[in-house]
Order: structure tokens, then sequence, then C-alpha cells
């Protein structure tokens, strides 16, 4: 079709001459050829050549169609191309997260079955030493169970032994006697009774146990303090239990710290109630008493540590400032409780310079 339109083209200039040529014979030859009859042969050859002309142009439309229906037909094919892509990677996107899902619900029912290990242990531990003199703690536990505490010196003496003996040789799932992980679990589950009994049957107050899993070192008054059993914690502290033993892992605390950090008043009452100490700070990263309580806001906290001589001037951790510092900057960025905390920190301030000066 291209190879026409270009003739039916070159063909126009010879045509385009001979009307030209008629012209001129027309006037050369003084109108040998009347007029009508070269206005016709022009006529005739003009339409021609428009004819030879919209032949052409149709000739191009007719090409650029092709052209375009062909562009369309590629366009059509990458695009089925891509949609087909686009799903096959919708596909194993979703392929993997089926698997990720399968994998984390294995983990989750192997995690649930080794607490469920544990709790059975731990119920079979606590029963061995309330109701099975032989182990663990033996006739002390016995006698305390029973309400046979009466017994003669003597033979109370000898229990104890007894006790003593047995519950060194007896061990928990952690290694540790059965007697200080019943304490540790009583304590952490609220069971005063159970933790009133093993007291007097002379259990370990302090037993310590790391639990690898979590980083941490649990004490029985650690326990108790951190699950918000206030009673249990009155009962270990006035039995003489440590009240600010802190582990050195980023997740150690104090029991103090970790009443703190759950917003326990009544523990936090009843620990500094029994002299804890006010200033101790976790050894991995400084942090005080008065930092956890700005922290989380509670300004009642902030109160009841300042009356137990808490340093307002003391660094909150190791890369922070003063408990004023702090507070006051917590204040300014509109943190819950930090303003009223701030004036109660400022009031301390400043009685504690009037007392000096007098």
């Amino acid at each position: 079709m291209l190879r026409n339109s270009a003739a039916m083209l070159r063909a126009i200039g010879p045509l385009r001459n001979a009307a030209g040529a008629g012209r001129t014979a027309m006037t050369d030859t003084g109108n040998a050829i009347s007029g009508n009859a070269i206005s016709a042969i022009v006529s005739r050859a003009c339409q021609e050549v428009a004819e030879i002309t919209n032949a052409a142009t149709q000739g191009r439309i007719a090409e650029a169609e092709a052209r375009i229906a062909e562009a369309e037909a590629r366009a059509a094919e990458a695009a089925a191309a891509a949609e087909a892509a686009a799903e096959a990677r919708a596909a194993e996107a979703a392929a993997a997260a089926e698997a990720r899902a399968a994998a984390a619900e294995a983990a989750a029912a192997a995690a649930k079955a080794a607490v469920t290990a544990q709790l059975d242990h731990l119920h079979h531990s606590l029963a061995a030493i309330l109701n099975d003199a032989p182990t663990a703690l033996g006739t002390s536990v016995a006698s305390v169970a029973s309400g046979a505490s009466g017994a003669s010196g003597a033979s109370g003496a000898s229990g104890a032994s007894a006790s003593h003996s047995s519950s060194d040789s007896s061990t928990g799932p952690t290694g540790i006697s059965q007697a200080t992980y019943a304490l540790l679990a009583a304590a952490q589950h609220g069971r005063l009774d159970v933790v009133q009994k093993l007291v007097a049957a002379k259990a370990d107050l302090n037993g310590k146990v790391y639990v690898k899993r979590r980083g941490k070192t649990l004490t029985p008054l650690l326990l108790a303090a951190k699950h918000g059993n206030a009673d249990v914690v009155a009962l270990l502290a006035k039995a003489g239990a440590s009240l600010d033993f802190c582990g050195t892992s980023f997740y150690d605390n104090t029991p103090l710290l970790a009443a703190l950090h759950n917003m326990d008043g009544s523990v936090v009452q009843v620990l500094l109630e029994a002299k804890a100490s006010a200033n101790r700070s976790k050894p991995y990263n400084d942090a005080t008493p008065l930092g956890y309580a700005l922290h989380s806001g509670m300004s009642s906290h902030v109160a009841l540590l300042l009356e137990a001589k808490a340093d307002v001037h003391c660094k909150t951790s190791k890369h922070s400032g003063s408990s004023l510092w702090l507070s006051d900057r917590l204040a300014r960025a509109g943190h819950f409780g930090a303003a009223t905390a701030h004036a109660l920190l400022q009031r301390a301030e400043l009685d504690a310079r009037r007392a000096s000066e007098v």
C-alpha cells in the first residue's frame, strides 16, 4: 500500500507540469484553442491530483491504525503478564504467612505444654511438702499442717534438724530445694497459708532461682511484690526476708522497684513501712525508685518515697539527671502527674534546705 501511495505521489508532478504547459500553450497560440477547452483540461488534471493525494492520505491512516492496533496488542500482553506475576507473588506471600502462622502456633503450643508441665510439678511439690512428711521439709511441715506445733522442745529441735536435712536432699526442677521452690511458688500465687507454714518450718526466705529464659534472679519477696500480694510481702518482710535484693541483669528489680513498675501502691507502702530503701537502685543501670515513680506518673508514690527520705538530688538512672531535673522535664512535656510530682520534689528540697540551715 505504501508503494502505491508513493507511485501516486510521483505521478502528481507530471500532471501539474502538463497543466502548466497547457496554460502556457494557450497564451502562446493566442487563443488557438478555446479557453473553455483549456479550463476543462486543467480541471480534470486538478481532480486527478486531489484523488491521488486523498488515496495517499488514506494509505498513511490505514498504516497508522495498523501500528496502533499492534501496540495495543503488545500492551495487553504486558498487562496480562504483569497481572499473572502479581498473582503469583501474592500466592507466595500468602503461603509464607500461613507457614509462619503455623510455626507460631506450634511454638505457642510447645510453650504452653512446658508451662503446664512446670505447674504440674509445682502442684506435686506443694502436695509433697504439705502432706508427705518424709519428703521436703519433713516432720516440721507435717507438724505445722496438723497443728501439732506444741510438741516438746527436744522433739521440735530434732524435727527441725530432720527438716533441713530432708530439704537439702530434695530438689525441685531447677536444682534448688523443694522447700525454696515451694516458697517461691506460694509467694508468687499469693498462698498466704502455705507461706506461713513454710516460714514457721524455717524455709530459706531468701532462696534464689535464676530464670534463664527471662534473665531474672527471683526471690520469694520479689515474686510476691511483683504479683501484688501485699499480705505475703508483709509476712516475708516481718520474718526477715531481704528487702533490697536485686540481680544484675537488665530485667532484674528490687521488690520496691517491681511494685513501682506495676504501680501497686499497697505493696509500695508495705515495703516502705518495712524500711525498704527508698534510694536502692538497680545495678544494671542505676535506675532509682523516684525515677520509676516519675515515669509512671504516680505522684502518690512520689509522696510515699519522699516520706521515706528518698534523695531528690540522686540521679534517676545512669544516663539521666536528678529527680528534680527529670520531673521538671516531664512536667514541661505535659507528662501525666509530672507537675504534681515536681511540686512535691521542690517542696521536699526546700524543707531539706530549711532543716539544714537550722
